[in-house]
């Protein structure tokens, strides 16, 4: 984890303070009162009060990691945003790691806040790879559009050479 200077312990976001800010915010977004979604949790098998609710979005009660995906999956939101802050926040892992939005949500997903790992390389190097597939495949099919043979040729060409440094790099990993 990259390494970031504490603030006092009032400026030190935990992921529960993160997940009860974003559960306040979305709610609302969707329009559900804390009794409605309260009534929702019950209703799918993960009985919550409104009480309940109100004091997991203040930030005095904790909750389970069942209640967390319930509370997502019923608000129709990804687990990963419910626990990233905003960009410029540090969301605290311990008390001695940090990380920021976008941190937190590459270690969610890929294992990693910085893709440095092997595996975020790897995940790296595939999105730049899709991201000149996508480049070259648009100028093929611009050329064959306007009958050009010369930029259609020369687009494949760059395509393979992608492929080729995509693998030469992936192994390098």
């Amino acid at each position: 984890m990259p390494k970031v200077e504490l603030g006092t312990p009032e400026e030190q976001l935990r992921p529960s303070d993160v997940f009860a800010t974003r559960l306040r915010e979305i709610r609302d977004d969707r329009g559900f009162s804390q009794a409605e979604l309260a009534r929702r949790m019950t209703e799918a098998g993960r009985p919550m009060s409104k009480a309940a609710l109100l004091r997991i979005e203040k930030g005095t009660r904790g909750l389970s990691l069942d209640e967390a995906v319930a509370l997502a999956e019923l608000l129709g939101v990804a687990p990963a945003h419910m626990l990233s802050p905003p960009d410029d926040a540090i969301v605290w892992l311990t008390s001695k790691s940090g990380v920021d939005g976008s941190g937190m949500r590459n270690w969610l997903l890929f294992g990693d806040p910085l893709l440095l790992s092997p595996p975020g390389q790897r995940v790296t190097l595939r999105l730049q790879l899709v991201g000149a597939i996508e480049v070259y495949a648009q100028a093929i099919i611009d050329a064959k559009k306007g009958r050009d043979r010369n930029g259609e040729q020369h687009a494949i060409r760059a395509l393979e050479a992608a492929i080729l440094n995509h693998n030469t790099e992936l192994g390098k990993v």
